[in-house]
């Protein structure tokens, strides 16, 4: 088992109240008709147009808490706190931020058993998240969520890299204050991942993100490619940076997502054309002249069985 990292660039948000459930499922794209106390999902809060605002993972609150958890990115959570309770009205929610620690935890494969993503469990004032991992991986990953910190944890900006590229490798996107409200929930391959409800009832933005799924016109998706880190200046902001395909060097054919930098190597989840991607473009970044991207498998395929 690798040793823990502090992830102090999430946060946990507190929905609380005797309509808390009812308020977050007409704002979210996640159906919150999760059975038990044992289940995570992936959610995200669009604007009117269908953009993503935040990213975020939910889990039931425990008993003596209620309500639920919001876990985001921590340069978002205001934004993300601030448009929800635009909407509270004469609803019964509570709306707070947590004084709640995020703690990543990995471990090999062959030192556990495999558990499905998104599980959470409760227990002794800690909650404990699954997430997925990519298949190069070959490892479980967790969040705990405690009021300490464990002590033995990294605190590092290194170590945050590192568990970030993990998270490329996984597709998870994050949607943070750079990036919000530039993608659709599709462009971020957040219906792959089950985020996104279409039989739930109405929510911000529920219109735009139907009208693709159902007319099956999704052809920006997120893929994962990575690049040597001696081809770029390292430390240079790379969130919505342009990317290029050298054989057709005139404009932009896409941008970066997410971004991280581990081992030599530069990690990003960029949106491109799914025609790019089978035509097996020469995608580089910043310029048709940049660092080459190479393109990387996912976990999981980039196109629905509806499209």
């Amino acid at each position: 088992m690798t040793q823990p990292v502090v992830l102090n660039d999430l946060v946990v948000i507190h929905v609380s109240g005797q309509d808390a459930t009812e308020f977050l499922q007409s704002q979210l794209t996640q159906d919150l008709d999760i059975p038990g106390q044992d289940k995570a999902a992936l959610a995200a809060y669009c604007t009117p147009k269908g953009r993503v605002l935040a990213s975020m993972v939910i889990i039931p609150a425990s008993a003596a808490e209620n309500g639920w958890l919001l876990v985001t990115r921590a340069d978002n959570a205001d934004t993300l706190i601030s448009r929800l309770r635009m909407f509270v009205l004469r609803a019964k929610v509570e709306i707070s931020l947590t004084d709640l620690h995020v703690t990543g935890h990995k471990q090999a494969m062959a030192d556990t058993p495999a558990t499905p993503a998104w599980q959470a469990h409760h227990g002794d004032a800690v909650y404990s998240i699954t997430l997925p991992s990519s298949d190069a991986t070959a490892s479980k990953r967790w969040w705990t969520l405690s009021a300490d910190k464990p002590q033995t944890a990294m605190d590092s900006n290194e170590a945050r890299q590192a568990w970030w590229a993990d998270d490329i490798a996984a597709g998870l996107p994050w949607v943070q204050q750079d990036n919000r409200e530039v993608y659709l929930a599709q462009t971020l391959n957040l219906d792959l991942l089950e985020a996104v409800s279409f039989t739930k009832g109405c929510y911000p933005g529920q219109e735009v993100v139907a009208r693709s799924h159902y007319r099956g016109v999704i052809k920006r998706r997120a893929a994962y490619g990575t690049a040597p880190i001696q081809d770029i200046e390292q430390g240079h902001v790379l969130i919505g940076k342009d990317i290029f395909d050298a054989q057709r060097p005139k404009n932009p054919c896409g941008r970066i997502i997410n971004a991280a930098i581990t081992n030599n190597t530069l990690h990003v989840l960029m949106e491109t054309q799914l025609a790019d991607l089978e035509n097996k473009a020469d995608f580089r970044l910043g310029s048709p002249e940049g660092a080459a991207i190479t393109v990387q498998l996912l976990p999981y395929p980039l196109v629905a069985q509806s499209e």
